[in-house]
């Protein structure tokens, strides 16, 4: 959703964009990477890239995450909910998923 902003001033009209078209639920963080990686609720994401790794999830938001053994999403193991914002330690789920996506609660 785009936020818009207009400051009035005494001969100006100024409309600014204040966030970005779409947000992440999340931001994902892999081995060896110096920036996470944003992630859209329904996004098939790996917890390998390029042979590394993720080492945490920065959840903004609470969701339920769906965990899959595939990296395509396609073979179900287990959901959950995240309930309250921050990172989650993943290296439970790390030895034995393939990947994950989340939706809204």
């Amino acid at each position: 959703m785009i936020n818009l902003i207009y400051l009035l001033f005494p001969s100006l009209a100024l409309m600014v964009i204040a966030s970005h078209p779409e947000e992440s639920y999340s931001d994902i963080t892999y081995e060896g990477d110096s920036e996470s990686t944003p992630v859209m609720l329904g996004d098939c994401t790996p917890f390998e890239k390029d042979g590394h790794h993720a080492n945490s999830i920065d959840f903004h938001e609470s969701v339920r995450c769906h965990i899959y053994s595939d990296t395509n999403c396609e073979e179900l193991d287990a959901t959950f909910e995240i309930l309250s914002n921050g990172k989650q330690d993943l290296q439970n789920i790390l030895k034995n998923s393939g990947s994950f996506s989340c939706d809204e609660l």
